[in-house]
């Protein structure tokens, strides 16, 4: 059993933790081996995702005094309920939830219940939809493509226009010099 410090001390972790992320998925872990957790922690942690197992009770008060001053963290506390992991995520919100959705894919014993973001609770079925997404670099490579492309189409028609001129100059010189 914790003592008062120690479930302070987690206290304050939750919420430092809350306060940090970019957003968060709770799962469910019951019968996934310590090694297949390790396993997926190194994997979250190269995606800068963490994943926090936490007592529900402690977690719970962490949620409701968060959601009084900053958001409404209050609609997660429903899902607290059995052995619940927090995954933490960081910037990239979409590598994080990939690797928990390949891991899950992989691993039955891993159940996403929810996710949280941006205020609002997102289904499993929504987090599939966004590990479904091309990564942060992907998409922004082809914005910046698609910007570079239309750009380029508009030099080379602007380009054109004294081309053309040019040549039309060239082939009426020419006519002149064979009358």
């Amino acid at each position: 059993m914790l003592s008062r410090a120690q479930k302070n001390q987690l206290y304050s972790d939750a919420q430092s933790q809350l306060d940090a992320c970019g957003g968060m998925i709770l799962v469910h872990y019951s019968g996934l081996s310590v090694s297949l957790l390790t396993d997926l922690r190194v994997k979250l942690r190269a995606a800068q995702s963490s994943v926090k197992v936490v007592k529900n009770r402690v977690f719970k008060k962490a949620l409701v005094d968060q959601s009084q001053t900053t958001s409404s963290y209050e609609s997660l506390v429903s899902y607290l309920n059995g052995p619940i992991a927090i995954i933490f995520l960081g910037d990239d919100i979409g590598a994080g939830v990939k690797v928990v959705a390949d891991f899950a894919s992989d691993n039955e014993a891993l159940s996403v219940q929810v996710g949280f973001f941006d205020d609002g609770l997102l289904s499993p079925e929504d987090l599939k939809e966004i590990s479904s997404l091309p990564s942060m670099e992907v998409m922004q490579t082809k914005i910046l493509g698609s910007i570079i492309g239309v750009h380029r189409q508009l030099m080379g028609v602007l380009s054109a226009v004294p081309r053309d001129l040019v040549g039309v100059m060239a082939a009426i010189e020419k006519t002149k010099k064979d009358s």
